[in-house]
């Protein structure tokens, strides 16, 4: 895993869908080194660190992303919201146009972060960003999952119509998919 940093970084992902939390600073800061350049790498280390294997180019470059994605969701889990938000506002500003998924995920976390603030129209605004770059990354399931807050912010704000609309599109959207 150490000289892998995508495939570091992928484990991350395993632990935390397992709820396992404890190695996954440490990981990301192992994938994080291959980011830096040779001269801030060997300043962080008495080493010198060994050949990087990278089998999947695209995915190496959506790393900065991916590693900011993780920060914002272990500050999520930590309830909090400040740096939720600071860590997935740079996944999204490090994620790359063509980068649905990442965008999708990042727009996510924002709009938790917002929704919590109370700050209901922006996290609506930020649940749509959300499931447009999920729907345009192929993740269906995962847009299909947005409809309920989408509709649950609606219902907050007493818009008790559009949150019944937002439910059955989300209804016809399951259906479709």
């Amino acid at each position: 895993f150490r000289v892998r940093p995508v495939l570091n970084v992928g484990y991350v992902g395993v632990l935390m869908a397992r709820g396992e939390f404890h190695d996954v600073e440490a990981r990301l800061r192992d994938a994080e080194r291959w980011l830096l350049t040779p001269t801030e790498a060997r300043a962080g280390s008495n080493t010198a660190p060994a050949s990087m294997v990278v089998a999947d180019e695209p995915e190496f470059r959506r790393l900065p992303s991916a590693i900011a994605l993780y920060r914002a969701a272990q500050a999520q889990l930590r309830g909090d919201m400040p740096a939720t938000q600071t860590h997935a506002r740079r996944a999204l500003d490090l994620a790359g146009e063509d980068d649905h998924l990442g965008r999708g995920a990042a727009a996510g976390f924002l709009a938790l972060a917002r929704w919590h603030s109370g700050e209901l129209e922006t996290a609506h605004r930020w649940w749509a960003d959300a499931q447009a770059d999920l729907l345009q990354a192929g993740h269906a399931i995962d847009a299909l999952g947005c409809f309920r807050p989408l509709a649950e912010i609606r219902a907050a704000q007493g818009r008790l119509r559009e949150a019944t609309g937002t439910y059955e599109r989300g209804l016809r959207f399951a259906i479709d998919h």
